[in-house]
């Protein structure tokens, strides 16, 4: 709660320019399922904030392996190269299906192509705390009962916070057999089965678990734990 009055406070502060628009792409192409780098990616547009802080600058690539933040995961940070010039990405976030890149200085050539890679042991560690999550709410379903659901979460590089309600606090036998199941199935390394794009009717059908406070399109992506809790 209280990181959301914080971030609630900086937003107001904020002046958010108009966007100058560079090419006119309908949409973005996300390819960080796949890669953690490209190549050949054009700018679309950018605009300038203006904080306290000063001056910060957000860009749209036409295509990116730049995860942006959602699901409780934060997002990508890495690099932009346009030809020589490396630009650091400090954020990576999402407005209206635009994946916004946050960076603290624009290059010299905005109309170069660019080269795009993330951080790539940043990015594995927040996945790990991300799976993770996902095993600590089968472990709590098991250990306590079906009603826990996902109320929220927060996955970065460096740890992972999961909330959820219960009737009364967790007994410290109850908190050391969830770790425990965990930490078993970490050690097993579960081999995992992808389903993308596939209709969201679909994936409730095959028994998906729609996490609380998410909003999910016409089409998911759907991972399958080839093991039974």
């Amino acid at each position: 709660m209280q990181e959301q009055k914080e971030r609630s406070r900086a937003d107001a502060q904020k002046q958010v320019g108009d966007w100058t628009t560079l090419l006119d792409e309908p949409a973005v192409t996300f390819i960080g399922y796949d890669l953690a780098s490209i190549e050949d990616a054009q700018v679309i547009k950018y605009r300038t904030v203006t904080t306290k802080k000063g001056e910060e600058y957000q860009i749209v690539l036409n295509k990116t392996p730049f995860y942006a933040e959602g699901g409780g995961q934060v997002g990508d940070t890495g690099w932009l190269y346009f030809e020589d010039e490396g630009v650091p990405v400090l954020d990576t976030k999402k407005e209206n299906d635009l994946i916004i890149h946050y960076v603290k200085q624009l290059p010299k050539n905005i109309y170069a192509k660019v080269r795009g890679e993330i951080d790539k042991r940043k990015r594995q560690l927040t996945e790990n705390n991300h799976s993770a999550t996902h095993l600590m709410q089968a472990a709590l379903r098991e250990v306590l009962g079906g009603h826990i659901q996902q109320k929220g979460s927060l996955n970065n590089e460096g740890y992972l916070r999961f909330d959820f309600s219960h009737f009364q606090k967790m007994s410290e036998e109850e908190i050391a057999k969830v770790e425990l199941i965990v930490n078993q199935r970490i050690r097993q390394n579960i081999p995992l089965e992808e389903a993308r794009s596939i209709p969201i009717e679909e994936a409730r059908q095959a028994g998906a678990t729609m996490l609380f406070g998410e909003k999910y399109g016409d089409q998911v992506r759907m991972y399958v734990l080839l093991i039974k809790f």
